[in-house]
C-alpha cells in the first residue's frame, strides 16, 4: 500500500495523465496475481477473485456517476469500457485488495461489524486522498458538484459506505469455491453503486 500510494503521489506531481493510471492499476494487480500464483496463498486467491469481480461490477457505479449525474469526467481519447477507462476494474481491484486485506485482518480480532465500522473511517480518509492525487495526476475530474479540495463531498460518504460490507463479504466467502466468491464480489460491486446513489442523495 505504501508503494502504491508513493507511485500515486509521484504521478500526481508529474501530471502524466491516464497512461500512468493504466500502469498503476494493471501493474499492481499483476503483482498480486503473481504473488498468489507462486505462493498459492488462499487469502490472496480470495482477495483477487473477490476484488476483480467487484471491480467489474463497479462499472455500474461509474456509469451512474458519468452518464446520470454528469459529475465524473474521464479524459478523452483513452480506451473505454462502457463509461469507464478499461483499466478501472483493475484499479478498484488493487484498492479493494489492499483495504480489504486490512479489513479481513481486523475482523479476525474484532468481528466483521467492528471491522466494517473501522473500514468506514479508514476508507473515508484514505480513498479521498487517492482521489485527490488522481485528480492532480489527470486521471479523472469532477464537475457540477460540491467539493473539498477538488474531491466531491459525496465521495467521502460513498467511499466510506462501500467499504463497510467488505469484511463481512470476505468472511462469508472465505474457503468457498470460485463461483461463490465471485457472487460476493458482484454483491460488493452493487453495494458500491448503492453507496454512490445514497451519497449523491445526501449531498445533492
Amino acid at each position: 500500500m505504501i508503494i502504491a500510494i508513493g507511485m500515486l503521489v509521484y504521478d500526481s506531481m508529474k501530471h502524466i495523465g491516464w497512461i500512468s493510471a493504466e500502469h498503476w492499476g494493471l501493474v499492481f494487480f499483476i503483482v498480486y496475481l503473481f504473488y498468489t500464483a507462486i505462493t498459492f496463498d488462499k487469502v490472496y486467491q480470495l482477495l483477487c477473485i473477490f476484488s476483480i469481480i467487484a471491480g467489474f461490477t463497479e462499472l455500474l457505479a461509474d456509469h451512474y456517476l458519468v452518464a446520470y449525474t454528469n459529475t465524473l469526467v474521464y479524459p478523452l481519447k483513452e480506451p473505454a469500457l462502457w463509461s469507464s477507462p478499461y483499466y478501472m476494474p483493475f484499479s478498484w481491484a488493487v484498492v479493494l485488495i489492499q483495504i480489504g486485506y486490512l479489513g479481513w485482518l481486523i475482523s479476525k480480532k474484532t468481528g466483521v461489524l467492528i471491522s466494517g465500522l473501522i473500514m468506514i473511517a479508514v476508507s473515508a480518509v484514505i480513498i479521498p486522498l487517492y482521489e485527490s492525487w488522481a485528480i492532480k495526476a489527470g486521471w479523472w475530474d469532477y464537475q457540477h458538484c460540491k467539493t473539498w479540495k477538488s474531491v466531491p463531498y459525496y465521495i467521502f460518504i460513498a467511499e466510506g459506505l462501500l467499504m463497510f460490507t467488505v469484511p463481512w463479504f470476505l468472511s462469508k466467502a472465505e474457503n468457498k469455491n470460485m463461483v461463490t466468491i465471485a457472487g460476493y464480489g458482484i454483491l460488493q460491486g452493487l453495494v458500491m453503486l448503492f453507496a454512490c446513489i445514497i451519497a449523491i442523495l445526501i449531498t445533492g
